[in-house]
């Protein structure tokens, strides 16, 4: 209720630096297809993936 779709944003030199994966993991439990835009400091453009492709076994609870 009252919830809202939200993004993180990495930027790093080199701007292939990902959050790690304790990070990972504690987004993922809340927005698996979060978006996440990697960029760099010091070079223009970046590149966007989703937790679940960073994190594809992520733990979840499994539904019974």
């Amino acid at each position: 209720a009252g919830a809202r779709p939200f993004a993180v944003a990495v930027v790093a030199n080199p701007a292939d630096i990902v959050p790690c994966g304790a990070c990972r993991q504690v987004l993922a439990e809340f927005a698996p297809e979060m978006p996440v835009l990697l960029a760099s400091a010091t070079v223009s453009g970046h590149r966007q993936t989703t937790l679940s492709e960073l994190l594809p076994a992520a733990f979840k609870f499994l539904a019974e």
